[in-house]
């Protein structure tokens, strides 16, 4: 399987790990793809924008942007709006009208605070994952909102309280499904949180963060058309960097998957559209992408190597991440990346 290794910079950390749980759930994302101006001549840069769901997120540890509802009032088209995160929240929206084009018409949503809780898998109202977040986010005006998804179908998107019967798929058509604590969020939620990132970038103030991630490419039978068969096989791998002993055999298909693939060998980049200072999840490059052969099968051995040779799961990473920049590595792959 080809994969390109990828830099994605965001403003903040938490925007980062938003990135992440969009990520695990598959949900492609746009980080910062344009600026709307206002009548005044100033300008609301929203952070992600979810192309399939047609929804607007904004995530901020405290306080909301200035301009969060004006802008909600010009992609929803109503004035009739209220911030219930202020202590005049049912006063009128007031401020300099903002244009937004109907190509970027859709939903807007708000989370104030960090990641939800993915260790609280509790499906009561009153808690759940949302507990710390006064039980959930801002959209279109009201709360609380809740990221969801469709018991049957799998659909991802948000809903008052996250009740899955709301969703578009309508595959739910008896009662009140409050899904907002499914496992596959929660999977998410618990990702996020956990993520590391790069040490903040001094050269890239507008953008600090950087996430350094795996993107699956098209062309896997091209790559292997043009491979010269000159590179290591992942057996050979293991041979030469894991303890003498480590494994009693090479595991079956070890000897098959290629390991290390120079870029001259995977296939180009896919072209994908880049609009504004942001980029999709799937971006453009700026070179052909790095061949990464079969990495969870790789995972599945080092578990196995560990176990034979009794040394812990960090150790073993640490062994096979020690292997040259040409190599499967994500670690040595980071500084020869393409940048979002």
């Amino acid at each position: 399987m080809a994969y390109e290794v990828v830099t994605a910079r965001f403003r903040t950390e938490l925007h980062a790990r938003w990135s992440v749980f969009f990520d695990v759930l598959d949900v492609p994302w746009v980080y910062e793809p344009r600026s709307f101006p206002a009548a005044d001549g100033s300008v609301c840069t929203p952070a992600f924008w979810l192309p399939s769901e047609r929804i607007w997120f904004a995530a901020e540890e405290e306080n909301a942007p200035s301009w969060w509802s004006r802008f909600t009032a010009a992609v929803i088209g109503s004035d009739d709006l209220w911030e219930p995160w202020n202590d005049d929240g049912d006063d009128p929206v007031e401020g300099p009208q903002i244009e937004v084009g109907g190509e970027w018409h859709g939903e807007v949503v708000l989370c104030l605070g960090g990641i939800p809780d993915g260790y609280t898998p509790c499906r009561d109202l009153t808690g759940g994952p949302w507990h710390r977040h006064d039980l959930g986010m801002y959209a279109n005006g009201d709360t609380p909102y809740r990221w969801t998804v469709c018991p049957w179908c799998g659909l991802f998107g948000v809903t008052f309280w996250g009740y899955a019967e709301r969703l578009p798929c309508l595959c739910l058509d008896d009662g009140k499904v409050d899904n907002s604590a499914d496992e596959r969020l929660m999977d998410a939620y618990q990702a996020a949180a956990e993520e590391r990132f790069a040490p903040e970038d001094d050269s890239r103030p507008d953008y600090p963060v950087a996430r350094r991630f795996l993107v699956r490419q098209e062309g896997t039978e091209l790559a292997e058309e043009r491979c010269t068969r000159r590179c290591r096989s992942v057996g050979d791998q293991m041979r030469a960097e894991l303890p003498p002993g480590a494994y009693p055999e090479v595991p079956d298909g070890a000897d098959t998957l290629c390991g290390s693939a120079p870029a001259s060998y995977a296939p180009s980049a896919v072209n994908t559209s880049r609009p504004g200072r942001g980029g999709m999840r799937v971006v453009r490059a700026s070179g052909p992408p790095h061949l990464l052969a079969g990495p969870q099968i790789l995972n599945e051995r080092a578990a196995e190597a560990g176990h034979a040779s009794r040394r812990s799961a960090r150790e073993i990473n640490t062994l096979i991440n020690r292997r040259p920049a040409s190599g499967a590595a994500t670690a040595r792959l980071w500084p020869t990346s393409p940048q979002v």
